[in-house]
């Protein structure tokens, strides 16, 4: 076989995995390294047929030369690769050093891997979420196929800037202008040069730019500026030194590169990497959003609620637009399919809209947009400025996405979080029954200088769904983040209630793909305060509160440059020096002068008592809030713990209770009713519950008294402790409702001596898609519980079941409809996957006969 004939064999073959016509492409121009250059794939088959880039490339055929398939697949994070053999096709995956064989393939044998290259399921391989079988290595294509764009995309952008900036520099000295001003000129026109070379690239003839003839960089200058005039409008202002400059940047940027396969994605991440300095980064609190978490946050928001004709899209601080590239797809994947590219572009034009204090970045959003949208055209509306010091948008918002700024300030003596001005904005801005998606620190739904913040957006606003996301979801942050889910307010409008989903870093991935997180839970109404993570705690048996019971002290912060004097009190500087239930011995502590050698006196009245030992601060990525240890000296601690000591001195039972419930899994589910992250204030303590009877307070500090004596021994201190576990949790008689809650929250994470007391559970299965789609509503939502009516599937009366994992918020109010996939019988609920259905906020009578549902 050769020319054609093979490739039109390879899109036979392909069209039985369910490939469209139009999803192939031949000689698709690739920008490949080592050596830089630009090859041309022989046929490329995609997801879908917009866009047709790295982001949606699934199979790669070529039909000479392994190393150049091997290349191109690399480049465009392209799963599968098809080379010719004597009757047909070799199939390999593209690993990152090789092709590795897979298997033979021809009209006969091809069902035997036919399953895994429908586009669907290479979707999920090209993104690492499913693993071939065979390869036991799981692969993110894409994902290393955008880091190798953007390394070596990073330092030739950075490179133009920098030549551009010395240009504008020394033409400016004449004019006495500032390296700042040169510097966002020279910004403007790196941007303008490769939006010019995208629009050279993707308005070109089908071919590789190895096949044709690139127009020199004057000529590519005019055509753009001619056929975008809005996306260059600054160009009929630029003084001659710009436009030289300008040119010499497309020279410079387009040699040897095609633009036409890049994500956009790509060009955030050269944004983000190679041309924020640090510097601004801090000062302007600037994380860019992962475009994963950009499409996830999209997905989820009821887009389709609201009139077609309303949807207009802002993101204020849209950085270098992820979120408005994910809303470009959002929106596109709802408009009319007989619409023409231009019809789909005008409307899209219309209902989106950025702003960023960076004038950069704004063009960074710009292009990544114009990349969407090529060969319909551009023209997007995304300014550069400070939208809190705008004046009123030329539309009101129906849809508010942002991850503001994350930037703490001080200002007359308080400190301020930038992040409340935005929200306090969007509060302002949105229309009513509109949408808002925001990222937040996680901190923020806690912390007391947003309170007043928080306070106006629960009173305004139905928050349906809060993520909890791990530190680390930002490759600029170690922070944890956070995302709200809400629709604002109208008039009488009925509260629903609200989802968390407390997502880990393993499950993030998955996460934003669309599976949900092991521990999600209704939390209450939508008013709720938004640090919650855990529904409320609601003990069988009788209690009181610690501070009942014991002096709850945080312990002292000693003075600068204080050491060990080796005489003086006992003081512990370091709690990582005493094993988690052990007592504290003498070999771990400082001698000190208290309260001399200390900031104040605080802790005084605990300093000399017996105590239970606990951690203040934990890991935010950890659901595990205290590691405890055992005090019987009498010591001053370090400011990082609190210090619990039993009001009566003699209850040495109560004071080993204390350290049984304390280190248990309960005190942890109990702190995460109030969501507590990191810190974990003394007031949280104090309320603790601790129950009254005595006999349950005799059981738990027998076994505390023992896990304290093995606390050097780590098998007969995990019995123990699995003891305590059961113990604690008879002891308060909670409803096995909560327990269930509390073990998914904590289940596969460390406690602080080591052991995991609570096993992972199974994650929801991923369910096959179901021929039917069935209709289906929430006929009433009864605590933590909802009543749900599934066409053909439930009584009419519908069944009472735990919220379902991939249930959307959204749809947590009585009458709200739905149509759901993967429910064939009503076992099926708890793994379905529930979609917009066209009366969803709406309510039905529902009394009525089944009939009419």
């Amino acid at each position: 076989m050769g020319g054609d004939a093979t490739l039109a064999d390879a899109e036979q073959l392909l069209g039985k995995a369910g490939y469209d016509n139009n999803l192939f492409l031949r000689e698709f121009p690739v920008w490949v390294s080592d050596p830089s250059e630009v090859v041309s794939a022989n046929l490329v088959a995609f997801e879908r047929p917009v866009p047709m880039d790295m982001s949606t490339a699934l199979v790669v055929v070529q039909l000479s030369g392994t190393d150049h398939a091997h290349r191109i697949a690399c480049t465009l994070g392209v799963p599968y690769v098809f080379t010719p053999n004597s009757s047909g096709f070799y199939l390999s995956i593209a690993d990152s050093d090789r092709l590795r064989f897979w298997e033979e393939v021809d009209s006969e044998s091809f069902h035997r891997v036919e399953r895994w290259l429908r586009p669907e399921v290479a979707t999920q391989v090209k993104a690492g979420l499913r693993q071939l079988p065979l390869f036991d290595v799981p692969v993110d294509f894409l994902a290393n196929a955008k880091a190798k764009g953007s390394e070596r995309l990073g330092p030739i952008v950075g490179e133009a800037l920098r030549s551009a900036s010395e240009a504008l520099t020394d033409a400016d000295l004449r004019t006495q202008a500032t390296p700042t001003r040169a510097h966002y000129g020279a910004a403007r026109l790196v941007i303008g040069a490769l939006t010019a070379l995208v629009i050279r690239d993707t308005e070109s003839p089908s071919g590789g730019t190895t096949a044709r003839l690139l127009p020199s960089a004057s000529e590519v200058v005019a055509r753009a500026v001619q056929r975008h005039p809005e996306t260059f409008d600054w160009f009929r202002t630029s003084t001659a030194t710009e436009k030289q400059v300008l040119i010499r940047l497309v020279d410079q940027l387009g040699r040897g590169i095609d633009y036409r396969s890049m994500d956009p994605a790509i060009l955030s991440l050269v944004y983000e990497q190679a041309l924020v300095a640090e510097d601004d980064r801090r000062r302007l609190g600037i994380h860019y959003t992962p475009p994963e978490l950009a499409a996830r946050l999209l997905d989820s928001l009821p887009v389709e609620t609201i009139d077609p004709k309303d949807r207009f899209v802002f993101d204020p601080a849209c950085g270098s637009g992820s979120l408005l590239v994910a809303a470009h797809d959002r929106l596109h994947k709802l408009q009319p399919p007989n619409w023409s590219l231009d019809e789909q572009h005008r409307d899209l034009r219309v209902h989106l809209r950025g702003q960023d204090i960076d004038h950069f970045a704004a063009g960074i959003a710009r292009l990544a947009l114009l990349l969407k949208a090529q060969p319909a055209g551009n023209g997007w509306s995304i300014d550069a400025g400070n939208t809190l010091d705008s004046d009123n948008l030329p539309v009101t918002p129906r849809i508010i996405v942002m991850n503001p700024p994350w930037k703490l300030t001080t200002e007359e003596h308080k400190r301020q979080q930038k992040a409340d001005d935005f929200m306090r904005w969007a509060a302002d801005e949105l229309a009513p029954g509109g949408l808002l998606g925001a990222i937040v620190p996680t901190s923020w739904l806690s912390a007391g200088n947003s309170k007043a913040t928080r306070e106006r957006i629960c009173s305004e606003f139905e928050v349906f769904e809060v993520w909890r996301l791990p530190g680390g979801t930002f490759s600029t942050s170690s922070q944890p983040s956070s995302v709200l889910l809400a629709r604002k307010k109208e008039a009488a409008d009925a509260a629903g209630k609200r989802i968390v989903r407390q997502v880990w870093k393993p499950e993030l991935k998955p996460f934003f793909a669309g599976q949900p997180p092991l521990a999600s839970f209704v939390v209450g109404n939508s008013t709720a305060a938004l640090s919650r993570t855990l529904p409320q705690l609601e003990p069988g048996n009788s209690v009181c509160r610690l501070q009942d019971v014991a002096i709850v002290l945080s312990g002292q912060q000693r003075l600068p440059n204080i050491s060990d004097r080796g005489e003086g009190d006992l003081y512990l500087a370091e709690f990582s020096r005493v094993a988690p239930y052990g007592a504290v011995e003498e070999a771990a502590l400082w001698r000190l002068r208290f309260p001399e050698d200390f900031q104040s006196a605080r802790g005084a009245s605990v300093k000399d008592k017996q105590k239970v030992l606990v951690s203040a601060a934990r890991n935010a990525n950890n659901p595990w809030r205290f590691r405890v240890a055992l005090d019987r000296h009498g010591v001053a601690c370090t400011n990082g713990i609190r210090c619990v000591a039993p009001i009566d001195q003699q209850d040495t039972v109560l004071l080993y209770a204390l350290l049984a419930i304390l280190g248990s899994g309960f005190a942890s589910a109990y702190a995460a009713c109030a969501g507590i992250d990191r810190n974990i204030p003394a007031g949280l303590m104090r309320d603790l519950p601790v129950p009254m009877s005595r006999r349950s307070i005799r059981v738990l500090g027998e076994l505390g008294r023992q896990a304290s004596n093995l606390a050097g021994d780590v098998s007969s201190l995990n019995a123990v402790l699995s003891k305590i576990e059961r113990a604690v949790w008879e002891a308060y008689a909670v409803s096995g409702d909560f327990r269930d809650k509390a073990a998914r929250l904590l289940s596969g994470h460390p406690a602080p001596d080591g052991s995991v007391r609570y096993r992972v559970g199974a994650h929801p299965a991923v369910p096959d898609k179901a021929a039917m789609r069935r209709v289906g509503a929430v006929l009433d939502v009864e605590g933590e519980l909802v009543r749900i009516w599934i066409n053909g599937v439930t009584p009419d009366d519908g069944v009472l079941l735990e919220v379902p994992p991939r249930m959307p918020g959204w749809l947590l109010r009585p009458g709200a409809t739905f149509e759901a996939r993967g429910i064939e019988a009503q076992d099926d609920i708890g793994n379905a996957i529930f979609e917009f259905q066209p009366m969803a906020w709406r309510t039905f009578d529902l009394d009525g006969p089944a009939g009419d549902r």
